[in-house]
């Protein structure tokens, strides 16, 4: 932690990025991405969040400073007190949260500070809560909190639209920034036989892969339910579920009553996510809903036919049989025939495949992401 904070410099925009947890996700991922990439000519980052995890000496290495904040303490009034004090002392113009309980604790703590405020949303989650009152206090909270927020940043059009509908975001504080990918992050450095030995897989064994967050979000027990039609047809097959998350235990108990736990290879949270992705030989995300799913675009990135279900933000990248195979949520046997319509056409899947990869490239980069927050903090900070 540094000592002290920096008074603002220059022309720069002083920025304090702002999330909740220091794991490294798909939001703590962007949120690094921007600090790095942001012109340090126009903008200086600074990086928030709680102390525990690798963000914070991630964001260090990166020659930035991290300040932790305690999103776990039960004393919420510290937490809001540390909040005003970091940006009243800090000389921030722009204080940027991201998620949830970032947003809700940060933008609740800001009024009366003189710092213009930017909100992502990385997908609005609780639009798709099973209990509806929960759902309504959600969209109450994010409605209130909006008048206090002068950009909210989907990373999805769909998003968009369905937060306007919601009544969480106007239409004109909204902006869409997609989430991006960056190819030299995605380097792998082992080769595909040796990853699969280190799995106890053969190369001729067909491995389908699935990189997500164990959640019920993700639809995780329908991708199960098709691996057991699956084997029918190709007993050889296997699946690699990358990822931890609550579902876990469940997930299993289904795999085993289910009677594929041997098909099934749960391969918990994982640095070496490129080295898996070569030893793949498809990738399927059978999500429920959807913000913008970073490992979809990683997929389609690295070349690999993917199957995936048509819901928001997913049907931004891939379109049916021409990026990849899309059927509808929470069908296990669409999910099944597809898998097994890659699994039987290589062709077809290298076609995928390509077309996959040049569609990110085009519009779903991590340069792309950089720039066009960029152009959202010039709006709110212009020269």
């Amino acid at each position: 932690m540094n000592e002290s904070v920096r008074k603002p410099g220059g022309r720069a925009i002083r920025v304090l990025e702002v999330i909740n947890s220091s794991s490294v996700g798909g939001g703590q991922t962007q949120l690094l991405a921007l600090a790095r990439g942001l012109p340090r000519d126009r903008f200086e980052i600074d990086v928030a969040a709680a102390p525990d995890g690798p963000l914070g000496d991630l964001v260090r290495s990166s020659g930035l400073s991290f300040y932790p904040l305690g999103f776990d303490s039960a004393w919420r009034g510290r937490l809001v007190r540390a909040v005003r004090n970091l940006v009243s002392s800090g000389g921030y113009r722009i204080v940027h949260t991201h998620g949830g309980i970032a947003g809700f604790w940060v933008r609740a703590a800001l009024p009366g500070l003189p710092p213009r405020t930017v909100h992502t949303l990385h997908g609005i989650h609780y639009l798709h809560y099973a209990n509806p009152l929960t759902r309504l206090a959600c969209i109450l909270v994010d409605r209130c909190l909006a008048r206090f927020t002068d950009r909210i940043i989907c990373v999805s059009s769909s998003d968009r639209r369905q937060g306007v509908a919601a009544g969480v975001l106007g239409a004109s504080q909204a902006r869409v920034v997609p989430n991006g990918v960056e190819p030299t992050e995605l380097e792998p450095s082992v080769e595909p036989a040796e990853v699969r030995a280190a799995l106890g897989l053969s190369p001729r064994v067909p491995l389908i892969g699935c990189v997500a967050r164990l959640h019920r979000q993700k639809g995780l027990p329908h991708l199960l339910e098709s691996m057991a039609t699956v084997g029918r047809q190709r007993p050889e097959a296997r699946l690699a579920l990358v990822g931890d998350g609550p579902e876990e235990v469940a997930l299993r108990s289904l795999a085993a009553n289910l009677g594929i736990t041997d098909r099934i290879l749960f391969l918990g949270a994982r640095n070496d996510v490129a080295d898996l992705y070569r030893a793949f030989d498809l990738f399927c995300l059978p999500s429920l809903w959807e913000g913008l799913p970073i490992s979809l675009l990683e997929a389609l990135l690295m070349g690999l036919p993917v199957v995936a279900t048509a819901v928001d933000g997913t049907v931004e990248v891939v379109s049916h049989e021409q990026e990849g195979l899309l059927v509808p949520p929470g069908d296990p046997g669409a999910l099944a025939g597809a898998l097994l319509r890659l699994l039987d056409d290589r062709e077809l899947g290298a076609r995928l495949g390509k077309a996959g990869q040049a569609r990110v490239l085009s519009g779903f980069t991590r340069s792309r992401m950089v720039e066009l927050t960029g152009q959202v903090y010039d709006e709110l900070c212009p020269v």
